[in-house]
């Protein structure tokens, strides 16, 4: 009787001791969960800053391909003399040039032509850019450092001229280039995202020629 009481007693207790090992198991495993659930959690945070940081960058690479392009097709407009369609720059009018004008802290620009009829200069075509979301230009460099810069391309020539903000007109009654700022060297356009620490320039030699690097 007391070895079947005994045998009973033995069977309890591994009862006990598997339920006990089987609740142990579980319990490890929720913490391994845990763990792989952080571990996956801040992987994904990293990765997520990683790619905003890398769209970004990207954005602002975009700014300066995109200005630049255009000051060069404001530059091929000039040298090709296009007067626009009919009407606009009539042919007994004098195209005085196309000009992309930038303003400290704008995340747009504007491209214009002009047109020169008697005596007075009118603007022509002109349509707003708006540079990719996020980025601004944040410096302009040219001398000292103006609020406001019109580049001026005039036909058959390669050469740019640099004019404030009262532009037009670009040329007095002798045809002589005014409202020009003043400095030498190139122009500089520097453009910025303010989440990204890199920055682009936009280099406009009095050449004409045009580049973009990053600073």
């Amino acid at each position: 009787m007391s070895m079947s009481v005994h045998g009973k007693f033995e069977t309890v207790n591994s009862e006990l001791l598997t339920v006990n090992w089987r609740r142990s198991r579980l319990g490890f495993s929720l913490i391994e969960l845990l763990i792989v659930v952080i571990i996956l959690t801040i992987a994904a945070s990293i990765t997520t800053a990683s790619y905003v940081i890398f769209e970004r960058t990207a954005r602002l690479k975009n700014g300066a391909l995109q200005l630049k392009s255009d000051i060069r097709l404001v530059q091929n407009n000039a040298l090709s003399g296009n007067k626009g369609p009919a009407g606009l720059c009539p042919a007994t009018s004098v195209l005085i040039g196309w000009y992309l004008a930038v303003s400290l802290g704008g995340s747009s620009y504007t491209i214009s032509g002009d047109c020169k009829t008697g005596v007075s200069e009118t603007a022509f075509l002109t349509r707003t850019v708006n540079l990719p979301r996020g980025v601004t230009i944040t410096n302009l460099t040219y001398g000292g450092t103006p609020t406001t810069v019109k580049i001026l391309f005039r036909p058959l020539s390669y050469n740019v001229s640099f004019h404030d903000g009262l532009a037009p007109p670009f040329v007095d009654s002798l045809g002589d280039l005014t409202n020009t700022l003043a400095g030498s060297g190139p122009l500089k356009i520097e453009l910025s995202e303010v989440q990204v620490s890199d920055k682009y320039q936009v280099v406009v030699q009095s050449s004409g020629e045009v580049n973009e690097i990053k600073i």
